[in-house]
């Protein structure tokens, strides 16, 4: 996902849309991946919109990544 969103980021979009809607568990490395997506992303100043469809998901990216679920939309 990290060289995909990199690749994204080399175009210039408006957005940057991770899809993470068949994603069931979103522990410690998949949220440092997400981080490490989300941080090249604001530094270009293209917003990072994630889709989320569990409730785990969703529960796991509010304790390690608050502001990941600001652009959050069910799949």
């Amino acid at each position: 996902m990290a060289e995909a969103a990199q690749q994204c980021l080399g175009e210039s979009p408006r957005v940057l849309i991770l899809d993470l809607s068949r994603a069931t568990t979103c522990g410690g490395p998949r949220a440092a991946l997400l981080t490490a997506v989300r941080a090249p992303a604001r530094a270009r100043g293209v917003p990072v919109e994630l889709v989320v469809s569990t409730y785990e998901v969703a529960r796991a990216l509010r304790f390690t990544d608050r502001d990941a679920l600001l652009g959050a939309w069910p799949a």
